[in-house]
């Protein structure tokens, strides 16, 4: 840091100005010698010149002292953290949705020597659980077959029973032979799209056991 000039300036301005000094009384001595009475106005210039430069010195440090005064100090700026042992967020919002509830349809599925008859046909996609009653007289079989192919139009054997064609009928899931007066369960994860609920024991196809069933 430099040295501040101004005290000395003000200390010269002082001296300039008190008649007492020794300086002043250099000028005023100067005046009791004849001799040097001609050097005593350039004496009073130089005191004149000395008071005019000191003055002025004095009004450039008093602006630059205001000029200090006047300008703010710097506000450090203020960073917001979070507090120790924080987690981080991460991911997006979706992450920390509850997931959907799984759709699980139930479906009771009631057959006779000549018929499948159901209490609902057309069900949301996801987990269905068959609920099977044989109310016939003999033993029948569930089997869930995918197709677009209308329930009465599947192709069949010589002897009557489905015979799954590639491209046209799919069988998804089936459930072993259930007597007559018995019921069974069947759970099956079913797709989007069309099926048809049938009994493929010999003939029961072409009695008329098979049913339309929509999933969507």
């Amino acid at each position: 840091m430099e040295p501040d000039a101004c005290p000395a300036v003000r200390a010269a301005l002082a001296i300039a100005a008190i008649p007492s000094h020794p300086y002043n009384a250099l000028q005023r001595g100067a005046r009791a010698h004849p001799a040097d009475e001609r050097s005593d106005p350039l004496l009073r210039t130089l005191s004149a010149c000395l008071l005019l430069i000191s003055a002025t010195l004095l009004l450039a440090c008093g602006d630059d002292d205001d000029d200090a005064a006047a300008t703010p100090s710097p506000t450090p700026a203020v960073t917001a953290s979070a507090p120790a042992g924080s987690p981080t967020p991460t991911g997006s919002l979706d992450d920390y949705a509850t997931p959907a509830a799984t759709v699980d349809t139930a479906v009771a599925v009631t057959l006779s020597d000549d018929a499948i008859t159901l209490d609902v046909d057309t069900v949301p996609s996801g987990t269905v659980t068959f609920s099977i009653t044989n109310s016939g007289a003999s033993a029948h079989t569930l089997v869930i077959v995918e197709t677009t192919l209308a329930e009465d139009a599947l192709p069949t054997t010589a002897a009557g029973a489905f015979d799954p064609v590639a491209g046209a009928a799919t069988i998804v899931a089936q459930s072993p032979g259930i007597n007559a007066g018995a019921s069974d369960t069947a759970r099956v994860s079913l797709a989007t799209g069309s099926y048809v609920l049938i009994s493929n024991n010999d003939g029961d196809y072409a009695a008329g056991l098979h049913a339309a069933f929509t999933v969507e």
